[in-house]
């Protein structure tokens, strides 16, 4: 039988870890002090080596390589952990733009975490993700500290991968719009969180998220030699300017289920 509670401090430290505003990582070390850090991300999760195009960090033990989708660039300076978390943001490179309609007009973050993954035994994705929409997991999906993230308004898994796309409660002050999605990832055994929000000054639909968040997810299965699935790269395929209305091919997302 699957624990479903073994979530939930799983979720708790993925996600609480990444928002307690960590220090900013140094990357650019050689020799010894390089070795120190590779064996830093033996107990816990470091960067080991970021460029704009490519970083690579060590997340208790395993690799986990990031690439940004294109015409976009990691951006180095986001870059920080606090031993249990890395946190990166993605950013629009405008050397590296080649089609205007690639640019995403929002914010797209990543954290990488030192948790395991999904297990491997049949039904431990189900129990994920009944946990994620349960009370419990709802707590936990806000973005910052927020205890009560608002309404989840559908979920989507393609190829191991959950999609959750929140409507969250947000403060007069936020600049970011309150609806988001995010992925749940299992990149070589950790987990890894993508996130994908608008500005309030700037409205983004939630197809548009939804694609931006698609090809975020397919370059990382690239790079980390996970197989592709088709149905994410036709959502991945689809313009993000001008903001696309419809799923195109791929299915949509279903509503969350209901609780009882």
């Amino acid at each position: 039988m699957i624990a479903v509670r073994r979530w939930v401090p799983l979720l708790s430290a993925a996600l609480l870890a990444a928002c307690e505003a960590p220090a900013p990582t140094d990357p650019g070390l050689s020799g010894r002090d390089a070795e120190l850090l590779r064996r830093q991300g033996e107990k816990g999760v470091v960067a080991l080596d970021v460029r704009p195009e490519r970083a690579v960090f060590r997340a208790r033990g395993r690799e986990v390589v990031v690439v940004p989708p294109r015409g976009h660039c990691l951006d180095d300076q986001s870059i920080a952990d606090n031993g249990k978390v890395v946190f990166a943001m993605v950013s629009v490179c405008l050397a590296r733009v080649e089609d205007p309609a690639d640019v995403y007009p929002g914010i797209l973050t990543l954290s990488i975490s030192g948790e395991p993954a999904f297990r491997t035994e049949p039904g431990a994705l189900d129990a994920f993700e009944a946990q994620l929409t349960s009370p419990d997991g709802l707590k936990l999906l806000g973005r910052g500290r927020s205890k009560a993230p608002g309404t989840l308004v559908a979920v989507k898994r393609m190829g191991g991968v959950i999609y959750v796309l929140v409507d969250e409660n947000v403060t007069a002050r936020s600049v970011l719009s309150s609806r988001f999605w995010r992925a749940f990832v299992g990149v070589n055994d950790r987990l890894v969180l993508a996130t994908v929000s608008g500005f309030k000054s700037r409205a983004v639909s939630d197809t548009a998220m939804l694609v931006f968040l698609a090809r975020q997810v397919q370059v990382l299965r690239r790079a980390n030699t996970m197989p592709r699935v088709e149905e994410e790269a036709a959502i991945a395929a689809l313009p993000v300017t001008p903001i696309p209305v419809g799923l195109g091919p791929a299915e949509a997302p279903r509503p969350p289920p209901r609780p009882g």
